[in-house]
């Protein structure tokens, strides 16, 4: 099961548009993505004054050479003498093509979202993490483990009815490897759906709905991103879910978050 494997790979450990993620870089040079650069946060979740950050990327070997070492990106707080660090590195190193950008959490505060890519064989992961400071001034990643792969997507969205803040949904294919049902890699796939909403009394972002879809989605042979047509498709639905669960008086966040 695909999900599995992303839970896998990101165990140790979103502002941007479904159709910005669109383009997935391919087969990239050793040089791409190298330089580091900073951003300044201001109301970072956690923290009580301005926060530069400086997000450092990683190195992996051509693909021809993936069997080598590499070295994960990360993204660290540039203006203290004690720095933290967040490292993208989760049983695989995520070397390739940090990009880090502002979400707004609620409450006039901001988190940052970082992602960074690994490139395999047969298929490429991205992974996602949703940053702010803890209780003693570190980096840490405020959303449960989250990778997407080629055939899988995540987008951030809003609806001021359903939470405050940006609300994250990430669509995994499930990978079925046994009779009846077997499956090769990219054919079509049952998804889950995933909606994370960020709670203020946890900090952190939680899991606050999850279904899968009864339908098959094509995969690669089929479809140049399905994970982003299959959240074209099931958008509204995610919406409807979330909406029931509040006219039955259910908070997006747990009791007590």
């Amino acid at each position: 099961m695909a999900f599995s494997l992303m839970i896998l790979l990101c165990q140790a450990g979103l502002a941007i548009t479904g159709e910005a993620q669109e383009s997935w870089p391919r087969a990239l040079s050793p040089g791409h993505g190298r330089k580091s650069f900073n951003m300044e946060v201001n109301n970072l979740v956690g923290a009580k004054d301005k926060v530069i950050l400086q997000v450092l990327p990683g190195e992996q070997k051509d693909l021809d050479e993936l069997g080598g070492e590499t070295r994960p990106t990360k993204i660290c707080i540039a203006n203290k003498q004690a720095t933290s660090c967040y490292i993208a590195h989760a049983r695989t190193n995520f070397a390739r093509d940090p990009q880090a950008s502002l979400i707004e959490i609620g409450g006039g505060q901001s988190a940052v979202l970082f992602e960074a890519r690994y490139v395999g064989i047969n298929d490429e992961w991205k992974s996602v993490a949703v940053l702010g400071l803890s209780s003693r001034g570190k980096l840490i990643n405020l959303l449960p483990a989250v990778a997407v792969s080629m055939q899988d997507q995540f987008r951030l969205w809003h609806d001021a009815e359903i939470a405050d803040g940006e609300l994250i949904t990430v669509a995994n294919y499930v990978w079925k490897l046994r009779p009846p049902e077997e499956e090769t890699h990219f054919s079509f796939h049952h998804y889950q759906i995933s909606t994370y909403a960020f709670c203020p009394g946890s900090g952190r972002y939680l899991l606050v709905d999850r279904f899968t879809t009864r339908k098959k989605f094509a995969g690669l042979d089929d479809e140049d991103h399905p994970g982003n047509r299959v959240l074209n498709t099931m958008m509204l639905h995610v919406k409807t879910r979330m909406f029931r669960h509040r006219e039955a008086g259910k908070s997006p966040c747990p009791s007590g978050n």
